[in-house]
């Protein structure tokens, strides 16, 4: 998978200051937090393995990912990406702005 590439060279380029836990050797609640991801995403993306080393850090931060993206409410998905998209933009995280791009590209079904 080409995301699953591109993903891991990303982390190796922007995750400088902390050591993430790899992903085959996540446990308890890293491995947990993972496997979630990894179903909901497709791949464990950049920020939750940054999050890695503290265990609480990682449920918190998939937490409000997974809840103000992946849950039904007002807006759909595809709004809630081209959001994300923005505010990516706006602060200037070139990665966000490629993964929330991609994201509203699978949704529009324009495969």
């Amino acid at each position: 998978m080409i995301a699953g590439r591109v993903t891991a060279s990303a982390v190796q380029r922007q995750v400088r200051h902390v050591v993430p836990v790899p992903t085959a050797s996540a446990t308890g609640l890293v491995g947990l937090a993972y496997a979630q991801v990894a179903d909901e995403m497709r791949l464990v993306i950049p920020p939750a393995m940054m999050h890695s080393p503290s265990h609480a850090s990682l449920a918190a931060y998939w937490m409000l990912v997974r809840e103000s993206l992946m849950v039904s409410g007002a807006a759909d998905r595809a709004s809630k990406e081209a959001a994300a998209a923005a505010v990516s933009v706006a602060t200037i995280c070139q990665y966000c702005v490629d993964m929330h791009s991609v994201s509203m590209y699978e949704l529009s079904g324009e495969h």
